[in-house]
């Protein structure tokens, strides 16, 4: 088992199921495992909260281990899309506090996409050394140019594997 601040995770064979009886269904065979441990000990949890199988929502991307990828989902994809769409209008006056989100945003996507880090440059300069919240700012030619590069990169680009070469000549092998 393997653990991320309060999650527990691992992988299992599709085929290493074991039934397990508060869930009145069958789940990977340690995940169940935990699960009866915890409910010797106490441990609170929840059924929706234990999730298993091929592809999974982690974090708010998607990761296939069949395919071996980590993507955004379709419709945060689109409404990224639509948030840097919607600033990148020269002469637009956001406020500081949605130029912030719109970077967090941007943020999060640089996991999947990480070529995308260049499109901050000018919104970090325009928010640079700025603190009241609700301040407008003016959205410049530098900083449409720069998220109208990202809109085109995410229209365009490949989720991320997790390795670089599924298949390994015979030499290349660890045995």
């Amino acid at each position: 088992l393997f653990a991320y601040v309060d999650d527990v995770f691992t992988f299992d064979l599709a085929s290493e199921v074991s039934w397990y009886e508060p869930y009145k269904k069958f789940m990977p065979t340690k995940q169940a495992k935990l699960l009866s441990l915890w409910d010797e000990l106490g441990v609170p949890h929840s059924e929706s909260k234990q999730v298993s199988g091929p592809v999974l929502t982690i974090i708010g991307f998607v990761v296939d281990v069949n395919a071996m990828t980590i993507s955004i989902p379709p419709d945060s994809l689109r409404d990224l899309i639509a948030a840097l769409s919607e600033m990148a209008v020269p002469g637009h006056r956001p406020r500081l506090c949605d130029l912030q989100e719109l970077a967090g945003w941007v943020n999060w996507a640089l996991s999947v996409y990480p070529l995308l880090r260049p499109c901050l440059s000018a919104v970090y300069e325009k928010m640079s050394k700025k603190s009241q919240k609700r301040r407008e700012l003016y959205v410049n030619s530098r900083i449409c140019r720069e998220l109208r590069w990202a809109i085109s990169h995410l229209r365009t680009a490949s989720p991320v594997f997790m390795l670089n070469s599924i298949d390994w000549d015979l030499p290349q092998a660890d045995y």
